[in-house]
């Protein structure tokens, strides 16, 4: 804010969380463009984005590079969205996803134990701590996960320095059996556990 730098808040997934958080845009909504979007929450296939500028002058001036970059998005399923949203289909929608990801979070904290994973209640993805001393390079870790049809992505994706945690964040959303989710967590759990070396003997 002393600087009057612009602030870009893409708020893709709070409407997952019953906890209610404060947009960055209500503590400096002169600089703050919000960007929301269903794509995140609902599915990848209903694509409707919201933006809100810090000004009508800066709205007007955002429409004016989005016409001239996409002309538009689909009106079928901005009118999807708009009519579910209205009648309450949206909220029932959004209660359902999120009482399924609290239900696989809480099968993921009894395989893998609670003080390795961090998330939040209603997100689709969790923090995974390595063990110390497992020898596993979380790289080479998420590319045997993902052979197994476990969705993981070591923590250098996320760093910004060089110094990433020994860490993995896995997805558990999209069209996935609670039971298929159970069998994997049991794969991660017994593969972590293992030292590295004796792993790549065993695979």
């Amino acid at each position: 804010m002393r600087y009057s730098i612009p602030i870009i808040e893409d708020d893709a997934y709070t409407m997952l969380s019953e906890e209610k958080i404060v947009p960055i845009a209500n503590l400096a909504p002169e600089l703050t463009y919000y960007l929301t979007g269903t794509a995140k929450c609902f599915g990848p296939g209903l694509r409707s984005g919201f933006l809100h500028a810090p000004t009508k002058r800066q709205a007007q001036r955002t429409a004016g590079a989005l016409r001239a970059t996409s002309v538009m998005s689909s009106p079928l399923i901005d009118a999807l969205v708009t009519e579910w949203i209205t009648d309450g289909t949206a909220d029932a929608m959004l209660k359902a996803i999120r009482i399924e990801a609290i239900a696989r979070l809480e099968i993921a904290e009894k395989i893998l134990g609670r003080q390795r994973i961090v998330s939040a209640k209603g997100a689709f993805h969790l923090w995974l701590k390595l063990p110390k001393h497992s020898g596993w390079n979380p790289s080479e870790l998420a590319v045997q996960l993902r052979s197994h049809g476990v969705s993981a992505v070591a923590s250098a994706a996320f760093s910004t320095d060089n110094h990433p945690p020994e860490a993995l964040r896995l997805c558990f959303g999209g069209q996935l059996t609670r039971e298929d989710w159970e069998e994997r967590l049991h794969y991660v759990a017994d593969i972590i556990d293992q030292p590295a070396y004796l792993s790549s003997l065993t695979m």
